[in-house]
């Protein structure tokens, strides 16, 4: 037998992909020569190739036996134990090779690969220091140094050698790759990110992970129709690609697609029946759409094959709450409850929102512990990007006072609705006033007014939070003000860079921050009485009646609604509540119940947004012996036709923990009565706030038993009831609560106080603002 010729023709195979082909070759050689090097060798990549390792590393053994200085050997054998995941044994091999080669750069290359895979990034940034030092124009190696500094942190290194990978070699598309990862975790999302993915794909059109990574950066960017156009060109990739599969769900989850968003979310389970995240994202789905026991459902599976999953553990919280499903909600707390306890314990961020923690726990201290976690976890992420901004001494450019504003929430919403006249009646010839707007423009009348009325409105939904602090930075705003705290969709991740001097939470979330990074904290003396400081990161700045601005110009609909149509009695007391459903706890439920098992013919009408709540709320009513029909449910509707609406009801009933903020005002705007309770938080004391500043304290409650008796009582005191009304009507547009003007001057004085607290550089200190 020729064996060289038979090599050629083996080797001809093997080139040309027809493994089978060669193996028979190899085999045939062998069969004649058992201990032949090449033979053992060639059909050892064969093995290899076909997913049989160990026969690999048998073969390629025994070919080193024969040759045991034949460096392709070794180096193989030193690849492919790397690539079974035999480690050690790999280094082993490449160590002792590069002691009888120690120019190769290959062997090098590889030994610091093994390092990374074991953690030892510094050691395998040696090995390619080194092999740099040989062959300095290759760019593999400086790709690979560039990763090893990333995973050390050392992210401004690592972005020298990717750029210097690509420089190199242009077509190297892990390089741009990488890049546009460390640029994401040194700067956050923006412009050149997105290049750096798209450069990668440019030049490697089937890069899975480039094509998810630039779906995933389009979709942080609020860029959501180029995500979801990414995320199908991954799944055309990798059509298994779980993570592609599961993010399309979410970003149709944005668009309200939930059928959709659902058949991908089915999708990713299909190809994984254990991932948690799947089951999670249909529970929200379920949610959003009012499905609540499915969504209970598909949150439980989650925790059952995640059970430290702690977002799973919020998400069964808030479905409760909003089903008002208590006995469920019960068990649920007492179960996020531990896990928030022990991810504190362990330094971990906690799942539980602050948001959501205050809704239920009316516990100032707890509230304060959680938020600090979140301002931490978020401070830390955004001091890691190392950017920094300095505000040294300045003059107010004009003479005039910058303040800018920071909501999502410059549209239909609660928040819009209190504050629409605010940035008209700014004292022009002293303020300028900006508003940066991160949610959508849903061409309502509310964000067309703010848009005319501020001095500027600026559109940051598409900036990272960096790119949008260098925004505000760069736009000399003086006294930076946000309007979301913890709420969803918030971005206190861009207060985090500190781009003005001066930054204040107001209006939109009623607590602490937790925040090193906020200044200031606009409260009042009612939802923040003396002594409560200790509980708020923020110095207090006590406005010197209510806290809350509003709207004293609201239309309300001349829209002829009456009882009868609403679905009301029309001689029957009725009574209202239209805070939204989360609000509503069991202990004030019954006391509802009590109240109208006291008042013969009297409704409870509520509005609720999803028919098993209704059910829900129907069924506890029946079981404390109220019949289905004393309950009245609304439908949605306009604000100002809401408002004529509400004029219906004779008395409106607050709810505990989390008072009505919004609602309160739109009832006592009406003249519409409400009794409220003053709880234990800012949350729990806003309508006590509310009646005070409107000339109404004798409907604040200090109890549960209080409050049921005085809504008993009016119920049967007409005299009095209408008393309160014409009270009510009356003093409305002189008391400080509708004197939107005062207020707007009020907040002017504030931020003057603060400003010269920051020139004379005495840092934040708290204060009231005096009584005009």
């Amino acid at each position: 037998m020729d064996v060289n010729a038979k090599l050629k023709i083996g080797t001809r195979h093997h080139q040309a992909g027809r493994l089978k082909d060669a193996m028979a070759v190899y085999e045939q050689i062998l069969h004649h020569f058992p201990d032949h090097p090449d033979a053992l060798h060639l059909s050892g990549l064969i093995t290899h190739q076909q997913g049989n390792s160990d026969d690999a590393i048998r073969r390629i053994r025994r070919a080193i036996e024969r040759h045991p200085q034949n460096f392709v050997f070794r180096k193989n054998l030193c690849m492919i134990l790397f690539a079974a995941g035999k480690v050690h044994d790999s280094m082993r091999c490449c160590q002792k090779l590069i002691g009888d080669f120690p120019g190769s750069v290959d062997m090098l290359l590889l030994l610091g690969n093994v390092h990374m895979r074991q953690g030892g990034y510094q050691e395998a940034a040696d090995c390619f220091h080194k092999a740099i030092g040989i062959e300095s124009t290759n760019a593999d190696l400086y790709h690979n140094l560039g990763v090893a500094y990333q995973e050390m942190g050392r992210l401004e290194k690592a972005l020298s050698q990717y750029r210097r990978a690509i420089q190199l070699n242009p077509d190297l598309a892990e390089a741009y790759y990488n890049l546009g990862n460390a640029l994401r975790i040194h700067s956050g999302i923006n412009e050149v990110v997105v290049a750096a993915y798209q450069s990668a794909l440019a030049v490697r059109p089937d890069y899975a992970d480039a094509s998810f990574n630039l779906s995933k950066a389009f979709d942080e960017l609020e860029r959501i129709e180029e995500a979801i156009t990414g995320y199908a060109r991954t799944l055309r990739i990798k059509p298994d690609h779980i993570d592609a599969h599961n993010s399309l769900g979410n970003a149709y989850l944005k668009q309200g697609r939930y059928p959709s968003a659902i058949t991908c979310y089915e999708q990713a389970i299909r190809i994984n029946p254990h991932f948690h995240m799947g089951y999670y994202n249909m529970a929200l789905a379920c949610k959003l759409q009012g499905r609540m026991r499915q969504a209970a459902a598909f949150a439980k599976q989650s925790l059952a094959l995640n059970p430290e999953f702690g977002d799973a553990s919020s998400l069964r919280v808030q479905i409760f709450q909003q089903a008002c499903a208590w006995s469920d909600l019960e068990r649920a707390c007492t179960r996020l409850d531990a896990t928030t306890k022990k991810e504190i314990a362990v330094g971990r961020c906690p799942s539980e929102q602050p948001f959501l923690n205050f809704t239920r726990h009316a516990d100032p201290a707890l509230n304060l512990r959680i938020a600090r976690a979140w301002s931490d976890f978020t401070a830390a992420r955004i001091s890691r990007m190392g950017e920094e901004f300095v505000h040294g001494h300045r003059n107010l450019k004009d003479g005039k006072m910058v303040i800018g504003y920071v909501s999502e929430r410059f549209r239909n919403a609660a928040t819009a609705h209190l504050m629409l006249q605010l940035f008209g009646l700014h004292d022009r010839s002293r303020f300028a006033v900006y508003a940066y707007s991160y949610g959508k423009d849903d061409g309502s009348s509310y964000r067309e007014r703010i848009v005319r009325d501020a001095d500027r409105f600026i559109d940051i939904r598409h900036l990272s939070d960096l790119d949008a602090a260098r925004r505000i930075y760069d736009d000399g705003v003086d006294v930076l003000v946000d309007l979301m705290g913890y709420m969803k969709h918030n971005r206190l991740g861009i207060f985090a860079f500190r781009p003005a001097p001066v930054q204040v939470e107001y209006l939109g979330y009623p607590g602490t921050t937790g925040a090193d990074f906020m200044d200031y904290l606009i409260a009042d003396h009612v939802v923040v009485p003396v002594g409560e400081e200790a509980f708020f990161t923020e110095r207090l700045v006590r406005m010197p009646h209510c806290y809350q601005v509003n709207d004293n110009t609201q239309q309300v609909s001349d829209k002829g609604f009456s009882r009868k149509k609403c679905g009301l009695p029309e001689n029957g007391f009725v009574y209202c509540s239209f805070n939204t459903d989360y609000k509503i706890d069991r202990s004030t439920y019954r006391t509802w119940m009590n109240i109208l098992k006291q008042v013969p013919g009297s409704v409870l009408w509520l509005i609720v947004r999803s028919r098993e709540t209704r059910q829900n709320l129907i069924n506890t009513a029946g079981a404390a012996g109220v019949r289905e029909d004393r309950l009245v449910f609304a439908k949605s509707l306009p604000k100002h036709e809401h408002l004529a609406r509400i004029k219906l009801a004779d008395l409106a009933l607050d709810t505990r923990i989390v008072n009505g903020h919004t609602t309160t005002s739109d009832c006592l705007w009406v003249d519409l009565p409400v009794i409220a309770l003053k709880g234990n938080h800012f949350a729990s004391r806003v309508s006590a706030s509310l009646l005070k500043a409107v000339g109404l304290p004798e409907l604040i409650c200090d109890s549960l038993k209080a409050y049921e008796s005085l809504a008993v009582s009016l119920a049967g005191d007409g005299r009095r009831l209408s008393g309160i009304r014409s009270k009510l009507s009356g003093k409305k547009m002189t008391a400080p609560l509708f004197d939107s003007a005062r207020t707007v001057r009020s907040l002017e004085t504030a931020y003057t106080r603060m400003w010269e607290n920051h020139t004379k550089g005495r840092g934040p200190e708290p204060f009231t603002v005096k009584t005009d």
